[in-house]
């Protein structure tokens, strides 16, 4: 099976937050390689454009092309180029962030625009905006065999739904996902009163932290199979997986309609891509 031999449905609808929206999909029939991404916001003020997230995509894209390594190598080392792409420029807008702020008495706020000015890609010139190289993605590759392999860093998730079951196949790094696989310890957090809260946090982005560590799962693609890749705006809501699941069920047109209206009035974008065989 080649991936040709897939329908594929996706689609990014834009919230209420970022300018431009700062959710990402990509479909690379070429790579066999499907991917969902969104960003994270600043650690100081305001909120940064879409472009902060945008490298570490160009990176991951290009390295796994280029790359000969097997599934997971293959992916694993597209998100080590990513995360190191967005390290190095977060590191450079820092730099000059301090540099202006010790040229200028004006607002802090006004010399992060500056640093971001300087490091803005050309294809952003036409937002002025902070910038933030943080993010997360959630990435599947698909052989020609109809293996697939994914890989996840951040608040995205992957389904399958397989003779009527929906299953997660690799876990989000959202801290109330870590307190309930027992990973994080709950003493002293007020668990019940604060699960909204807990819910948005991330525990590992690309572009930040020391130790990443990418979720990993290998599946092969069955013939009824549907499979879900999605950003936090999806899954991470209070209808959770009746929202998966209506995406799986819907037609075509029906799929970009729930997603709009999902993101509709929502602070977070809602982006997901369907696929399944053709033949089921």
């Amino acid at each position: 099976m080649v991936v040709d031999a897939l329908h594929i449905l996706a689609h990014a609808s834009k919230g209420g937050w970022a300018p431009d929206g700062d959710d990402r999909c990509l479909v690379d029939r070429d790579l066999g390689l499907l991917l969902v991404a969104n960003g994270s916001g600043p650690r100081y003020g305001g909120y940064h454009a879409p472009f902060g997230l945008d490298p570490g995509l160009d990176a991951f894209r290009s390295t796994f092309a280029s790359s000969s390594d097997s599934e997971p190598a293959r992916l694993l080392g597209a998100l080590a180029a990513a995360d190191a792409t967005m390290r190095r420029l977060g590191a450079e807008y820092e730099r000059l962030f301090e540099v202006e702020r010790s040229r200028s008495s004006d607002h802090p706020m006004e010399a992060a625009l500056r640093a971001a000015d300087a490091v803005r890609p050309k294809r952003w010139s036409h937002l002025r905006s902070h910038c933030h190289f943080a993010g997360g993605i959630t990435a599947c590759s698909i052989q020609a065999s109809g293996a697939l392999c994914f890989v996840q860093v951040g608040s995205g998730r992957a389904y399958v739904l397989r003779d009527g079951r929906l299953r997660s196949v690799v876990k989000d790094h959202t801290l109330l996902t870590r307190m309930e696989e027992g990973e994080v310890s709950m003493e002293g957090m007020d668990y019940r009163d604060n699960t909204i809260f807990y819910r948005h946090i991330v525990t590992q982005l690309l572009g930040m932290g020391d130790h990443l560590k990418p979720e990993c799962a290998q599946e092969r693609l069955e013939p009824r199979d549907r499979v879900l890749v999605c950003t936090e705006g999806v899954w991470n809501r209070d209808r959770g997986e009746e929202s998966v699941l209506q995406l799986l069920a819907a037609t075509p047109a029906d799929f970009r309609e729930l997603l709009d209206a999902t993101a509709r009035g929502s602070m977070h974008d809602a982006t997901a891509i369907r696929f399944s065989r053709r033949d089921a």
